[in-house]
């Protein structure tokens, strides 16, 4: 896919390979999106497919995100990254620790992930970084500004609450990965969010310890805009846009790479890990 260089975002040099796949992912997001011509909505009249279209795009978006970190962390190497099915529990008994302590006590505690738990939590991303043993749990939004705080508090509690059994999560599954530290946080992709308890793309090299992350994801966020609104263009003057969507060729198509979970950390399987969430003062302060 050809870009506007002036306005669009370079992928860093160590990313760069990864363009197709990433131009390939958000056509291929986009290409997905159906909607009935005979689609009735008394707002939008007709206009409703062309609204239709703009809200299936706004949905998947975060899929798109999700997909697009998931290849820039196995492209960089220093990551294992657990599958999306991934799921930890939500004790009871870990909220209420959650509730009364904080992250330096949090330490201190170890909890069974396998006791009975009525909820469970799909984190959007979960990697752990080979060298330093850190396990990251990450949500993802393609913008966080219109989620009211008591929300955001609620999923932070909840994140927080699985990250005191993920060591233990990890190290019992079929391939175990030693821990020595979880990192939570709530990723802002717009980077307009200005509250403390969310982290911009600004911000998310620096807590993963991988430059040139955030960067890949504005220009991931941007071919995805790209490809948007040129099918907006062929639905709303077909005679002006591109002839129909494109098709995706075989190497855009391609599965990204499974990851090889088993990996060797020179860490103690069985010391305190650390537990923090991430907050935009923290960073400013470790990078001064």
């Amino acid at each position: 896919m050809l870009h506007d260089q002036k306005k669009f975002p370079a992928l860093p040099a160590r990313f760069a390979e990864l363009a197709p796949t990433l131009d390939g992912l958000a056509r291929q997001a986009v290409d997905g999106i159906t909607v009935s011509p005979e689609r009735a909505d008394p707002m939008f009249g007709a206009f409703a497919q062309v609204a239709g279209f703009v809200r299936s795009a706004v949905c998947i978006e975060g899929t798109v995100l999700e997909t697009g970190l998931r290849a820039i962390l196995v492209h960089s190497g220093a990551f294992a990254l657990l599958p999306p099915e991934f799921r930890l529990p939500v004790i009871e008994a870990a909220q209420a620790a959650v509730r009364n302590n904080d992250n330096a006590a949090l330490s201190a505690f170890r909890l069974d992930p396998k006791v009975y738990a009525v909820e469970h939590y799909t984190p959007d991303i979960v990697a752990v970084h080979r060298e330093t043993g850190t396990a990251f749990l990450l949500e993802l939004k393609r913008t966080t500004a219109s989620y009211p705080r008591p929300i955001l508090d609620v999923l932070e509690e909840k994140m927080m609450a699985t990250a005191l059994v993920t060591r233990d999560a990890l190290l019992s599954g079929r391939r175990p990965l030693i821990v020595s530290r979880v990192e939570v946080a709530i990723v802002d992709c717009s980077d307009k969010d200005t509250r403390d308890h969310v982290i911009g793309l600004n911000g998310f090299d620096q807590l993963l310890g991988c430059p040139g992350v955030g960067d890949s994801l504005r220009y991931l966020r941007a071919s995805f805009a790209a490809s948007v609104q040129s099918a907006l263009t062929a639905l709303v003057a077909p005679d002006h846009g591109d002839a129909g969507r494109s098709f995706l060729t075989d190497t855009d198509s391609q599965e990204f790479p499974s990851e090889n979970l088993e990996s060797e950390l020179d860490v103690e399987a069985h010391g305190p890990v650390t537990i923090n969430f991430a907050r935009k003062r923290q960073l400013a302060r470790t990078s001064g």
